[in-house]
């Protein structure tokens, strides 16, 4: 099943306004996403898994999807 990056982008956001939710603070979209990108490099590194090879996988599968 293919799904479309309209779908992925809404996935994202309702995993920002989780976040958001639990952090009990709401910035600029930018700033929202940043943080919200570093702190799953914290969880990453919590969990013993290398957040620098995900962010460039990440990158990676991001640019295939566009």
């Amino acid at each position: 099943m293919t799904i479309s990056n309209a779908t992925r982008a809404t996935y994202a956001d309702a995993a920002l306004a989780a976040y958001l939710e639990a952090k009990g603070e709401d910035d600029d979209p930018r700033s929202n996403i940043t943080d919200l990108m570093t702190d799953l490099l914290h969880l990453a590194n919590r969990e013993g898994l290398d957040g620098q090879a995900m962010t460039t996988t990440a990158i990676y599968n991001f640019n295939e999807e566009v």
